[in-house]
């Protein structure tokens, strides 16, 4: 093979190998492109959680719910009870 026949050969190859690798590099900015980031921000004040988080404590640990609705039962009723206490002392 001479020189120019190894010079077109390799310009062959050269020329392929961009245009695949530009097309692939295409589609994954396209890709790219189309995806998006979305947060969600949930706060809730009070006792108990929001339904949805307390529905996910009781899909891992079944009975969970009843504890936690439980323990605020609890707090509810003690901070009723010092209240009351406080009342009654001023």
């Amino acid at each position: 093979m001479n020189t120019q026949e190894k010079t077109k050969n390799l310009e062959q190859q050269d020329n392929d190998q961009p245009l695949n690798r530009s097309l692939d590099d295409s589609n994954n900015s396209l890709k790219q492109a189309k995806q998006m980031h979305v947060e969600h921000h949930i706060e809730y004040n009070g006792p108990l959680p929001i339904p949805s988080h307390l529905e996910a404590y009781e899909n891992i640990l079944p009975g969970s719910a009843d504890r936690i609705i439980t323990m605020a039962e609890k707090e509810a009723e003690h901070r009723h009870d010092m209240e009351t206490k406080a009342i009654e002392f001023a």
